[in-house]
C-alpha cells in the first residue's frame, strides 16, 4: 500500500484494540473521502504460517466483520451506495461464519449467523434459507442428506 500521509493526519492511524484486519477498518474510513486505485498484478510474495492470526481463518472473519462494523458505526455520513457494499461483504462474512459452524455441528451459532447474513444482505435469503431450515435437522437426518446427496453425485456428476 502507498497511502499520502495526509490521509493519516485527517483520518488517523491504525486502530490498535483490533488484533487483525486493522487495514481493513483504516482503509474503509480512508475510502469514505478518498479514492484509490489498484493495479492487478501481483507485487509481493506473502507467507503464512500456523503462527500467524492470519493463518486462522475464524479469526480472520471474525476480525473482518469487526471492522466492517465499525467503520458503519463511525463513519455515519457514508453514502447509501457505499452502506451497500459493506453490508453486502457483512451478509457474506456472516454466512462464512455460520458455515464453519454448521460443519462443527454448533447449529444455534450457525443459524445466528445465518440470520445475520440475511439481515446485513436481503438478497442472501434465497441462498441461506436452506442453510437455516437445514440448522434445525438432527445430526442423522444431515448425514443422510449429506449421503443422499454424494451418491447423487457419483451416479450424475454433472448434476451439481
Amino acid at each position: 500500500m502507498v497511502i499520502r500521509r495526509q490521509c493519516f493526519e485527517e483520518f488517523g492511524l491504525f486502530d490498535e484494540e483490533m488484533r487483525a484486519c486493522e487495514d481493513i477498518e483504516l482503509f474503509a474510513r480512508i475510502l469514505t473521502q478518498w479514492k484509490a486505485a489498484g493495479i492487478d498484478a501481483p507485487l509481493v510474495t506473502r507467507y503464512e504460517g500456523t503462527h500467524n492470526i492470519t493463518s486462522n481463518s475464524r479469526k480472520i472473519n471474525q476480525y473482518t466483520i469487526l471492522a466492517l462494523r465499525k467503520v458503519l458505526s463511525k463513519e455515519l455520513k457514508l453514502p447509501l451506495p457505499t452502506r451497500n457494499v459493506i453490508y453486502k461483504e457483512l451478509g457474506r462474512q456472516y454466512w462464512w461464519n455460520g458455515y464453519a459452524a454448521f460443519k462443527e455441528g454448533h447449529m444455534g451459532l450457525a443459524r445466528k449467523n445465518f440470520v445475520r447474513s440475511v439481515w446485513s444482505d436481503p438478497h442472501k435469503l434465497r441462498t441461506v434459507a436452506p442453510s437455516i431450515v437445514a440448522s434445525f435437522f438432527p445430526p442423522f437426518v444431515l448425514e443422510l442428506l449429506h449421503k443422499l446427496r454424494s451418491k447423487d453425485i457419483e451416479s450424475n456428476p454433472h448434476s451439481s
